[in-house]
């Protein structure tokens, strides 16, 4: 639940242009990713890490629509993992 929470705060971050939130924001995501990624489906955490990477290449490019655009579709790909029984 924490980790969608972050999802959605880049969302807010980049409706307001805040490079230095989403900065912050994935980073936080990654360390929080650590804690959790060890009780999911392999193919999950590749398509959590494919998103991650993709929104540092935002950060990077300093491009906080497509920012916001990987973040809606990560909450997507959260919401639909595979729960661990």
């Amino acid at each position: 639940a924490r980790f969608e929470l972050w999802a959605r705060q880049i969302i807010v971050d980049a409706s307001a242009n805040d490079v230095g939130g989403i900065t912050g924001d994935v980073a936080t995501m990654e360390w929080t990713r650590d804690r959790f990624t060890h009780i999911l489906d392999p193919a999950d955490v590749t398509r959590i890490n494919a998103h991650l990477l993709e929104l540092q290449g935002s950060v990077a490019d300093k491009d906080p629509a497509a920012a916001r655009e990987e973040a809606a579709s990560l909450r997507n790909t959260i919401a639909h993992l595979s729960r661990p029984s």
